[in-house]
């Protein structure tokens, strides 16, 4: 039920080192068909282009609004397509899995990549949800007798961490 968005540069092979935008945002979700499982563009058909190549990259969940912070700004420098999210904070109410995939660079046809046929479109975590452990333990070097035991209630108020990243590319 995640649906992801993927863009895809062009570059034609009589022309090498200059990309144009091929797909832009589009929307990628799992279709069924005679009862056989399969990715593709949700509202729109794409063709191989008879020459040159395709280099894709991705992003989950997918948003349809370009602006929005959760749409990962795509940079395009007729090389190398970067992408990076710029002013995504994560909203602990309403926590999201942000996911990014490997470039599948030099992509002419359809291929045979983990299990499904199509463009290899591995994603990994953008972001890492944490959990704090927080153990006790004795301030002081009074001895106890075996018959006298202290149990000890403790609330934590308040931790702090620093040094940590909450941005990256």
């Amino acid at each position: 039920d995640v649906h992801f968005g993927t863009y895809a540069y062009y570059e034609n092979s009589q022309t090498p080192g200059t990309h144009s935008m091929y797909i832009e945002n589009a929307e990628i979700m799992y279709k069924l068909a005679d009862g056989n499982g399969y990715w593709a563009a949700k509202d729109h058909t794409y063709f191989w282009p008879t020459q040159g190549h395709l280099d894709f990259i991705s992003y989950s969940p997918y948003n349809a609004d370009a602006a929005s912070p959760a749409v990962p700004k795509i940079s395009d420098n007729d090389e190398q397509q970067t992408l990076k999210y710029e002013t995504f904070k994560v909203d602990a109410a309403n926590p999201v899995d942000i996911l990014y995939s490997d470039k599948a660079m030099h992509q002419t046809a359809n291929t045979l990549n983990y299990g499904f046929v199509g463009v290899p479109t591995l994603f990994h975590h953008a972001l890492a949800k944490l959990n704090i452990l927080v153990k006790a333990f004795r301030m002081n070097n009074r001895d106890e007798s075996p018959e006298a035991v202290t149990n000890w209630e403790i609330t934590v108020n308040k931790i702090t961490l620093s040094n940590i990243y909450d941005e990256g590319s």
